[in-house]
């Protein structure tokens, strides 16, 4: 994660994003995306995190497709980051 991302996008269930989340983050899941991301530019950062990565990098692809050329997915997903984690809504 060299650069800030402007949207930190958490496909994974609602459940599972409560239990622990990285801070500033946005639970979304798929079908969702084109209202989460209806002020994003093409150019914008994107942060994907789902469990294992695994998910999010179908969702990479599906967002490739709409134009969004910036899209980075958290390796290993939420199981492998190291990093703050948030309880919670």
């Amino acid at each position: 994660m060299s650069e800030t991302a402007k949207f930190i996008l958490d496909i994974r269930s609602e459940d599972e994003f409560v239990e622990g989340h990285l801070p500033g983050s946005i639970n979304a899941q798929i079908q969702e995306m084109t209202y989460v991301l209806r002020d994003a530019e093409p150019e914008d950062k994107i942060l994907l995190v789902c469990l294992t990565g695994t998910r999010a990098h179908r969702v990479k692809a599906l967002l490739a497709e709409e134009g969004f050329e910036n899209v980075e997915v958290l390796e290993g997903g939420i199981k492998a980051y190291k990093g703050e984690i948030v309880q919670g809504e």
